[in-house]
């Protein structure tokens, strides 16, 4: 489509600045495009924008270097006959599964012969008997889905309420997708071969991910499509009455739409069974292996960081968060000698992210003198609670952990001396990269209109935190009958009179775990 319009007044040519706000899809977010039009000496401008493949409200936002601005909005209304192919990641996601229980089986097979391993291979069995099974189910919920989508086609393509549906649809079903697309990398993680204890580790990794990978991208589709057929037979229901009664053809829609409803729900409950086994096999049988050959430790990590920036002796940003997580670390059973080689993993995700910041006003002084303005921060995303208690059940450095918002997955590594264990973190599989938002309305006494500014605001991520801390954490164990506690406070400032940071971490470990 083609943006036109008309600038009056004392502007350079080239110099005014266009921004459309995209409408986006669910699990996406609207952005800004930037568009730069030539000015004709009559102060007339014309440029092409072709981003509107979604329908939806664009918001668009003219500005000059004069703070001269302007914002209006344009509509686009689409039909869903014209929206794109729906993700069709189900089947994926159980095949993931399937990979994974064989990936499981080759590692167990390796370690010596102990009942525990016995009890293992046996759930592996029934694991992968529903596995098989469930595929089918997929394959079905699949075609529920598609079914349903195209009667909307057919029945009720202009219909709002059902587009919402739909765009609802198809926001879950992408966020599944780019789960499935991310599934390579954790596949050659778990595939590769190393010690027992490193083995059997990754195994448990490998079944918490793919009990949070069926309820990431299968688990909310039922509910979403449950309302999608309800408002389907709704719209039904009052175009028949508008027609005077219903007809054949409508009856024969309802029943298709509860056909289709049914093969969904179908693979959800049979979905929720393959979850508890899942679940059952790490919980249980995976850790009596580990704990058959292996020493484990294991606890809660909380760190915090607070770091502030001056200019000219005057603080302009100021920002906080906490990181809430967990470490474990193993090594053989049959160990001996003083020092004992331990490896591991450090997990979790951040929160209580806070911000404060008068950019604006200390940085450009002289610009803000005579304008008035007001400033709002947008927060990074946090897990809510139900998210948190997710996070702290399943692996977040995995794919599962990917997706999450701000998660982090680093290596440990480190030795176990006869009174303390010294780590050292090491490199990130999945790390965090928050930052707010800062949206400033200014008025100039000179300007008729208001001028938007939007910045952006990052945190540091949590791997910055560690290595702030602490170059390495040693952590005293103490042994009481049979059970070794450590636990420790580490801390750090560091800056300048531009920037300053300050860093803690906590750590307590435990063996058994807590």
């Amino acid at each position: 489509m083609l943006l036109r319009g008309t600038v009056t007044g004392a502007v350079q040519p080239a110099a005014v600045g266009i921004k459309v706000l995209v409408p986006a899809r669910p699990p996406a977010t609207p952005h800004w495009v930037t568009l730069a039009p030539a000015l004709a000496p009559d102060g007339e401008f014309q440029v092409v924008f072709d981003e509107t493949r979604l329908a939806g409200v664009y918001q668009v936002l003219l500005i000059t270097p004069n703070h001269l601005s302007a914002a209006g909005e344009f509509k686009v209304v689409g039909s869903v006959r014209s929206s794109p192919p729906l993700p069709d990641p189900l089947p994926e996601v159980v095949d993931v599964v399937g990979k994974v229980v064989e990936i499981a089986r080759t590692k167990v097979e390796l370690v010596p012969p102990s009942p525990a391993k016995d009890r293992f291979l046996a759930k592996l069995d029934a694991v992968a008997g529903q596995v098989v099974a469930l595929r089918r189910d997929a394959a079905a919920a699949s075609q529920g889905i598609r079914g349903l989508t195209a009667l909307v086609d057919q029945v009720g393509p202009d219909d709002d309420r059902l587009r919402d549906d739909r765009d609802r649809l198809v926001g879950k079903l992408s966020q599944a997708q780019e789960s499935i697309d991310l599934t390579p990398d954790e596949l050659r993680h778990l595939t590769r071969m190393q010690a027992t204890c490193d083995n059997l580790d990754v195994v448990v990794e490998g079944f918490k991910w793919t009990s949070a990978l069926l309820n990431l991208a299968a688990g909310s589709v039922s509910g979403i499509a449950d309302g999608f057929a309800k408002d389907l037979v709704a719209h039904l229901a009052s175009t028949a009455a508008s027609a005077g009664g219903a007809h054949g053809d409508q009856a024969f829609l309802v029943g298709e739409t509860t056909k289709y409803l049914d093969m969904i729900n179908s693979f959800d409950e049979k979905k929720a069974n393959l979850v508890s086994m899942l679940s059952d096999a790490v919980g249980q049988a995976a850790q009596d292996v580990m704990s058959a050959y292996c020493v484990q430790f294991g606890g809660p990590v909380k760190a915090h960081m607070k770091a502030q920036f001056f200019n000219n002796g005057r603080k302009w940003w100021e920002y906080e968060f906490d990181l809430t997580g967990r470490v474990l670390v193993h090594y053989p059973k049959d160990a001996t000698c003083c020092s004992i080689a331990v490896n591991g993993r450090l997990e979790g995700y951040g929160d209580n992210f806070k911000v404060s910041e008068n950019a604006l006003s200390v940085l450009y002084p002289s610009l803000m003198a005579s304008t008035v303005k007001r400033t709002f921060d947008i927060l990074p995303p946090e897990l809510t609670s139900i998210g948190a208690n997710i996070g702290t059940r399943y692996i977040e450095g995995s794919v599962f952990g990917a997706l999450l918002p701000n998660a982090f997955f680093f290596a440990v590594s480190g030795t176990l001396e006869q009174d303390r264990m010294i780590l050292r973190v090491g490199a990130a599989r999945t790390d965090m990269s928050p930052k707010a938002r800062g949206i400033a309305i200014m008025l100039s006494v000179l300007s008729l209109a208001p001028t938007v500014v939007i910045y952006d605001l990052p945190y540091k991520d949590a791997h910055f935190v560690f290595e702030r801390a602490s170059d390495v954490y040693v952590i005293p164990i103490h042994t009481q009958g049979n059970v070794m506690t450590g636990t420790q406070h580490f801390s750090n400032e560091r800056g300048n009179s531009v920037a300053k940071g300050e860093y803690s971490v906590d750590i307590k470990l435990c063996n058994p775990g807590c």
